[in-house]
């Protein structure tokens, strides 16, 4: 997801909805978005919907929630 360009299709907290920009952090509970602006957005994970670009993939943050590190992990096993 780093890297990506990223919008928020669905939040728990509606002023995060359709907030878009490049993920430039992951953390385990939250994504730092950088929007065309240059403002950091942070916005939780759980209870969010997110729209990968250009690729279209549709992402629930629930699915995401935890660190990176152990997620990939968990993968090659």
């Amino acid at each position: 997801m780093i890297g990506e360009a990223v919008a928020v299709l669905h939040a728990r907290d509606p002023t995060m909805s359709g907030t878009r920009g490049k993920a430039v952090l992951e953390t385990a509970n939250t994504v730092v978005l950088l929007s065309s602006k240059g403002r950091r957005l942070t916005v939780q994970k759980k209870g969010t919907v997110f729209l990968l670009s250009p690729s279209g993939t549709v992402v629930a943050g629930d699915d995401i929630t935890g660190r990176l590190e152990d997620r990939l992990r968990e993968r090659k096993r």
